[in-house]
């Protein structure tokens, strides 16, 4: 059954038609690894999508040749399928191999799963200490990982300026300023100046504009730019929606960076004067769209809970829904450490330690990197992670390791 359902969701995920996305697919080589500019963020995302068929099979008793076999061919078909008949799919080597890698891991992870859900003591301490570590690694990558990360070279300033596949910005720009300083169509004279702000996570960035006679999508407001014509910042518009984005360090794994939507802002009429600004400070980031007297903001706080939207392949609309769903995330991915402490047999040292040294990431690392101090929220989803899986842990019963086919 579950082969079934991870066959269907493979093909329901990766045969749909992307047509606005035919250029990016036409400018991907098939023989690359790390693809596009979110290419880190699609390596993790193709080995999850075969973690499902990996556990299917060990259910049905297949061997790891098998599985892996099975994912590859798998794959390859869809490869084909993308390469040749679905359209803005881009077929390459990267989700062949990490595609199969997916279902060996999830292969291993269901063979072993009795040794994961009931480890004796021994291998809960070691669990318990290793999952701690990498929990806490993870969890200081993510809040790097949220720091602005402006590139090298000479800075541009770029107003409405037109990209091949992407819409035309209708109205007028009439001023864009940074702390107050101004920001020109062009070549700025204040490049390390601009940097320097940018790097420091506090900056108030303030768009002047008129509205046009049409919406476009993807549009072009107002950017900033390296020498190269890498945009590090930008405001556009997507039909009635405005949109503002910051390249972070997360852009350095090839992870997605913050953005904030706001729904329905831009004004139905020409000639109306819009204010866009985009405020970063003490780790929360506000976008605010003024339009003949309506004010659409959006906030953003970021926080090391929210690493889940820096991999999530479809609209991460930021704001109070992307805390609340870090939260829960937070918790979950504690579960585990926590049932592992509980198979410990007590209060065992291992548990301590664990405990303390997630507490002390939680308490100092988010300041470390600048960013808000961790809210009430994720304190109290991560003790309920933990919690819960110390329950389970200490009161399942003890189950035998399983063995593969």
């Amino acid at each position: 059954m579950l082969t079934t359902v991870a066959l269907m969701a493979i093909a329901a995920l990766t045969l749909r038609s992307a047509p606005d996305q035919i250029l990016d697919a036409q400018r991907t080589p098939l023989t690359c690894l790390v693809c596009g500019d979110v290419g880190g963020a699609d390596v993790l995302l193709n080995i999850a999508l075969f973690v499902p068929l990996g556990i299917g099979l060990a259910g049905l008793r297949r061997s790891l040749r098998f599985t892996i076999a099975a994912a590859f061919l798998v794959s390859l078909s869809v490869e084909v399928l993308q390469y040749s008949v679905v359209v803005g799919r881009d077929a390459t080597l990267s989700d062949l191999l990490t595609n199969t890698a997916g279902g060996a891991l999830g292969w291993a992870v269901a063979v072993s799963a009795g040794r994961l859900l009931a480890p004796d003591r021994r291998d809960a301490i070691r669990l318990t200490l290793a999952g701690t570590s990498i929990w806490v690694t993870v969890w200081v990558v993510s809040a790097w990982a949220l720091h602005a990360a402006p590139p090298g070279g000479r800075y541009w300033g770029q107003w409405a300026h037109d990209f091949g596949g992407r819409g035309t910005f209708a109205g007028k720009i009439l001023a864009a300023s940074l702390d107050g300083r101004p920001l020109p169509d062009g070549r700025l004279t204040d490049t390390p100046g601009v940097r320097s702000r940018i790097s420091s996570n506090e900056f108030d960035l303030t768009i002047e504009a008129t509205s046009g006679r049409r919406w476009e999508d993807n549009a072009q407001i107002f950017g900033l730019a390296n020498e190269d014509g890498d945009i590090f910042l930008e405001w556009r518009q997507k039909n009635r929606d405005y949109e503002f984005t910051m390249r972070s360090r997360a852009a350095l794994l090839r992870f997605h960076s913050p953005e904030l939507l706001l729904r329905g802002a831009a004004p139905d009429r020409p000639g109306l004067p819009v204010r866009l600004t985009a405020a970063w400070h003490h780790g929360v980031i506000t976008a605010t769209a003024e339009v003949a007297g309506r004010t659409t903001t959006r906030r953003l706080t970021l926080a090391p809970s929210g690493n889940w939207a820096l991999v999530w392949p479809w609209r991460r609309d930021r704001g109070a829904a992307t805390a609340r769903t870090g939260a829960v995330w937070l918790g979950f991915t504690l579960v585990m450490i926590g049932l592992w402490a509980g198979r410990t047999g007590g209060w065992h040292p291992a548990g301590l330690v664990s405990a303390a040294m997630i507490a002390l990431a939680l308490g100092l690392i988010p300041p470390l990197f600048g960013l808000h101090a961790t809210s009430a929220a994720d304190w109290m989803s991560a003790a309920l992670g933990m919690a819960l899986g110390f329950g389970l842990g200490r009161y399942m019963p003890r189950a035998r390791s399983a063995s593969g086919p």
